[in-house]
């Protein structure tokens, strides 16, 4: 039987109860270009990275990619404003657990490397050996780069 060396964390709707104000975020973005961004189709996005996600919502409206960038700022602007930090319920008692086990701890997740390290600093408290952000790599989830970035900095190998 194999033995569990790491378990690697999503961050927005797996840590942190924040995918609803996400997509507040994103329909307020939108609603400036005049489009209703529906839940649905925005959670099926759920789990990108932020540019990614922007890409994606820019190509399907025909928007230029140009305007992406901007789109990107007003989301994340109105985000980091409205912010409500909530963790899911027995997420605690989880890394309670963890912590006495020789299991390392890392978070993969399509955030921007600030919102997310300010969150991790705050109520964290180092629990999580490794951080990889969207900034991190040049392919975001739904790729397998992020994922093996932290493999590789946490030093797991398959053996």
């Amino acid at each position: 039987m194999m033995k569990l060396k790491g378990i690697l964390f999503d961050f927005d709707g797996v840590i942190l109860n924040s995918m609803k104000q996400h997509l507040i975020a994103w329909q307020y973005a939108f609603k400036k270009e005049n489009i209703f961004l529906d839940d649905l189709e925005f959670y099926l996005l759920e789990g990108r990275g932020v540019k990614s996600v922007i890409t994606d919502l820019c190509r399907k409206y025909e928007l230029p990619e140009s305007l992406g960038p901007k789109l990107l700022k007003t989301k994340i602007d109105y985000y980091d404003r409205n912010l409500k930090v909530e963790f899911f319920d027995g997420f605690f008692d989880l890394l309670k657990y963890l912590k006495t086990t020789n299991i390392q701890l890392g978070i993969v997740t399509g955030g921007h490397r600030e919102r997310v390290d300010l969150i991790v600093d705050k109520y964290l408290n180092g629990q999580f050996k490794v951080v990889v952000c969207s900034d991190d790599v040049k392919n975001t989830k739904p790729y397998p780069e992020p994922f093996l970035k932290g493999i590789e900095l946490l030093k797991i190998k398959n053996d």
